[in-house]
């Protein structure tokens, strides 16, 4: 099981070591049998490990490849050769000095348990060392996984058999070569193997109780928590050895995640990250010398195998993404050490200098606040692409992090803004609202700009509110723009302040524009949307037919809304179906809220209504607010017809509401009531009267129109509660001739004509 970490590590330079051989990878070149390790593989792999700038390779020359006649020894010439190829690519050499000689013992995977074996086995290391150093091969590993009895060392394990070993060839090599670090233990983990075997730890304990510590100038490991991601499980790992080795120097010497395809099912972009996320949490541990990952290049071409999936290249030398996310790595980090690294909460910080930090979360995404010590600072991916250019006029940036590191480096000029937008075009306000308008920028090179708002220059217009650099307070209704700029561009926002409490109209149905109709149901050639004009409104309409009980339709379009209102309005003319509606809205962060209106009154046919949807949108949604789609379901109420149902809908004047505002009804009303009275004197001059009775509260708006039916002036537009009115028309600007003025209410218009002489 997984726990929680929730801790600081400071990680001071005295504790920290020189060290350029870190990075590590375990090769297959003392393999040299097989087919696929060939001189041109070889050089093909070393290439790829210099391209990646891997600085050590951990590989093999076999006891039984070196002496095959009795005290013969003679290096084969294939080691040789990839010995001298990797130092003349300035990659270092991790040498195992393992197995035994079936000159000696029964088989290569015997223990070593007699004298005459273990001085044998000591001369064999002292003639591979003595050969090798003139060449400065440095790192010598006695035997590999000691502590596994079925393969490595028959028939049974045995610490103080193998402390006996470590003595007599310790001596040996020192003896040989001074200079070299011999490291001892290499023990595999074992859980899970086939008996007979000890835990990797129960067998360092043991070694180091028989006094193994004395003769060895470092210990290794070995880890395959595959299962599992690298963090927690490494570093409890580590604490333990370091609790049974003291202060001696650690070498992680084989980890490794495999591709195939089976249990635990790593992909190639999980191995990619954990190979990454690994080596950095390595570099936290001080005593930790180097860490290779086992291996180079898979095995062999079965998927189902997982040792054939371990590399990070395929078979082929084709790079896995795991090769790629360690050469980005190795090209940031080279043989750089944290100065600090804090774990907390989940969320992994290593900082290396003032210009590179690297940052990941154990699981899941995680947003934090980061301090830089440069107003420019770029973000680059695990694979090595570029994420994000910052630009800061503070010192922390705002960082979304995940399971894939991420470098932060310092850059020394500030990136060049190609392209500057804010996101949305129109807010709709409250009084007292408060709003951050996010926008967004690129480079040239269509990277992704994070500006922080203080970087920008800023403005608004209109006399609706207040702007603190981006924070912008909305003030009495009316309307502006706010402005913003950098290097010369700028982009604009609207804002519309409305009254609270008020009626506001979000979308007047006044034509189709904007409206898209989806429906698998409704019959293509007769159903089609088009603007309605009876009863002298503007409207919406819907012609519809279908085969069956009912079918379901959608009207797409962004209409703008402010969920802060109570209700959200719109006026309906039905036929004799059955109508059920859905309003589906969209926040600034793309999540989707739904609304329910009200039934449709059954005995509603033939009249215009008004439906009722109570805007519960939480209040934590991010503005601006649209309604993007209208869902209608339309039911004959029979369970099956033989012919198709044909019909009409009719929308007009979708409003939001808030507050005590008079004017909306939410059930149908007579629409005969409303009285319009002829304009007085009729023909006029400069001005006349005319008066209206309204029967019901309502938003009333009083339009003059030429003959070709265009509004050339609006003298009312206004909520009123029901009762008489008498309005005042100055017409100065308007030419002689005939004119038609309307008043219309949701429920309801009138017009009559009037004649202007000048």
């Amino acid at each position: 099981m997984r726990s929680k970490v929730c801790c600081m590590i400071i990680l001071t330079v005295s504790l920290l070591c020189a060290n350029d051989i870190f990075f590590g990878v375990q090769t297959h070149f003392g393999q040299f049998r097989r087919a696929d390790m060939d001189s041109l593989s070889m050089v093909r792999q070393l290439d790829l490990c210099r391209e990646a700038g891997i600085q050590i390779i951990r590989d093999e020359c076999l006891w039984s490849d070196v002496e095959t006649d009795s005290g013969v020894y003679t290096i084969p010439r294939e080691i040789e050769n990839y010995v001298s190829a990797a130092l003349e690519r300035n990659i270092d050499i991790y040498m195992i000095l393992n197995y035994n000689n079936t000159i000696y013992a029964p088989a290569n995977g015997s223990g070593v348990t007699s004298e005459e074996n273990r001085v044998a086995f000591a001369r064999y290391c002292q003639a591979v060392v003595g050969h090798f150093a003139p060449l400065g091969i440095s790192h010598y590993e006695i035997w590999n996984e000691p502590n596994h009895g079925v393969l490595f060392w028959t028939p049974e394990p045995d610490p103080e058999d193998y402390t006996l070993l470590l003595q007599t060839a310790y001596d040996s090599i020192k003896s040989t070569d001074p200079d070299v670090t011999v490291i001892g233990c290499a023990t595999s983990p074992a859980i899970g193997n086939p008996d007979p075997y000890i835990e990797g730890l129960d067998f360092i304990r043991d070694v180091f109780a028989a006094g193994g510590g004395d003769h060895m100038d470092a210990v290794s490991f070995h880890l395959y928590q595959v299962a599992y991601p690298p963090e927690n499980e490494f570093r409890s790992y580590m604490d333990e050895v370091k609790t049974l080795v003291g202060d001696k120097p650690v070498y992680f010497s084989e980890f490794g995640y495999p591709t195939h395809n089976a249990w635990p099912n790593i992909s190639l972009k999980k191995q990619a990250q954990y190979i990454s996320r690994m080596y950095l949490t390595c570099l936290m541990e001080p005593q930790l010398r180097s860490a290779v990952y086992y291996d180079l290049k898979n095995d062999g071409t079965n998927s189902e195998e997982p040792e054939h999936n371990f590399g990070i290249l395929e078979f082929d030398r084709t790079p896995k993404p795991a090769y790629y996310a360690l050469k980005t790595l190795i090209s940031h980090i080279d043989t750089l050490r944290p100065s600090d690294s804090q774990v907390e909460n989940d969320r992994f910080i290593l900082t290396f200098n003032d210009s590179l930090s690297v940052l990941w979360s154990f699981s899941g995404t995680k947003d934090l606040h980061h301090e830089v010590s440069s107003p420019y600072m770029l973000v680059k991916g695990y694979l090595g692409d570029t994420l994000a250019f910052y630009l800061t006029a503070n010192d922390s940036i705002r960082l979304s992090i995940n399971e894939s590191p991420q470098y932060l480096l310092a850059c020394d000029s500030e990136p060049r803004v190609e392209s500057f937008a804010f996101d949305h075009d129109h807010y709709l306000l409250y009084p007292g609202e408060k709003i951050r308008p996010g926008y967004t920028a690129k480079t040239a090179d269509n990277i992704p700009l994070i500006i922080d708002p203080g970087a920008l220059s800023w403005e608004s217009t209109g006399n609706s509110g207040e702007l603190s650099n981006n924070s912008f307070t909305a003030g009495t209704p009316g309307q502006g723009m706010i402005i913003a700029e950098i290097q010369g561009i700028r982009d604009s926002v609207a804002f519309t302040v409305i009254e609270d409490p008020g009626i506001y109209t979000a979308e007047s149905f006044d034509d189709t524009a904007g409206f898209r109709l989806e429906s698998s149901g409704l019959d293509p050639y007769a159903s089609f949307l088009s603007p309605d004009s009876t009863e002298q409104r503007t409207a919406l309409s819907l012609d519809y037919q279908f085969d069956g009980s009912y079918v379901i339709a959608s009207l797409y379009k962004d209409i703008l809304i402010n969920h802060h209102a109570d209700s959200l309005f719109f006026d309906l003319y039905t036929g004799d179906e059955q109508y059920e509606f859905r309003i589906y809205c969209r926040d600034a962060d793309n999540r989707t809220h739904l609304l329910g209106t009200q039934p449709r009154p059954t005995d509603w046919h033939g009249a215009w209504g008004s439906m009722i949807a109570p805007l519960r949108i939480n209040e934590a949604a991010a503005p601006p607010v649209y309604i993007e789609r209208i869902y209608m379901k339309i039911s004959t109420g029979e369970t099956s017809q033989s012919d198709p149902c044909t019909g009409k809908l009719i929308l007009d004047n979708l409003r939001i509401k808030r507050g005590d505002a008079v004017g909306i009804s939410p059930v149908p009303v007579n629409p005969g009531n409303l009285q319009l009275s002829q304009s007085y004197p009729n023909p006029f001059n400069d001005r006349c009267r005319i008066s209206y009775v309204l029967p019901y509260d309502a938003a009333v708006r009083l339009d003059i129109m030429n003959l070709r039916g265009q509004i050339v002036a609006t003298p009312l537009q206004d909520l009123r509660s029901a009762g008489s009115y008498r309005l005042e028309i100055e017409a100065d600007a308007l030419p002689s001739g005939l004119y038609i003025y309307r008043l219309s209410t949701p429920h309801a218009s009138i017009s009559k004509k009037l004649v202007h002489i000048k």
